[in-house]
C-alpha cells in the first residue's frame, strides 16, 4: 500500500503541469499528504475513523438534545402565554390572587391544626 502511494506521488510530481493545470497536481499532492498524516498506518486510520465517528455521533446527540430543549422551552412559553390569556382582565387576575391567598391561609390553618394535634 505504501509503495502504491509513493509511486502515485512520484507520478504526480513527474507529470506536474503536463495533462492538467498545476493547481490540480498540487491539490492532489496535498490531499495525499493529508491522507498519509491522518490515516496511515492502517491502525492509525482505523482509530482516527472510530474517533471521527464517535465525535460525529456525540455532535448529532448534542444537536438533537439542544433541539428538544428548545422545543420544550418554546412550548412552555406558548402554554404560559395561553394560560395568561385566561387571566386577561384585572378582575380575573384579582380573583386568581384571592384564590391563591385563600389556599395559603387554609394551608397555614391546616398546618397549625396538625401541630396542635401533635401530628407534625
Amino acid at each position: 500500500m505504501y509503495k502504491d502511494l509513493k509511486e502515485f506521488e512520484d507520478w504526480l510530481r513527474k507529470n506536474r503541469g503536463k495533462d492538467r493545470p498545476v493547481d490540480w497536481y498540487d491539490a492532489a499532492i496535498d490531499a495525499l499528504h493529508e491522507y498519509k498524516e491522518n490515516y496511515l498506518p492502517p491502525l492509525k486510520g482505523l482509530l482516527r475513523w472510530v474517533d471521527d465517528t464517535i465525535e460525529g455521533i456525540a455532535w448529532e446527540y448534542n444537536v438533537e438534545a439542544h433541539i428538544k430543549n428548545r422545543i420544550r422551552q418554546e412550548l412552555c412559553q406558548v402554554m404560559k402565554t395561553e394560560m395568561d390569556s385566561f387571566f386577561d382582565t384585572p378582575e380575573e387576575q384579582a380573583l386568581a390572587e384571592e384564590r391563591k391567598e385563600e389556599h395559603t391561609r387554609y394551608s397555614k390553618v391546616h398546618t397549625l391544626i396538625m401541630l396542635y394535634k401533635g401530628k407534625l
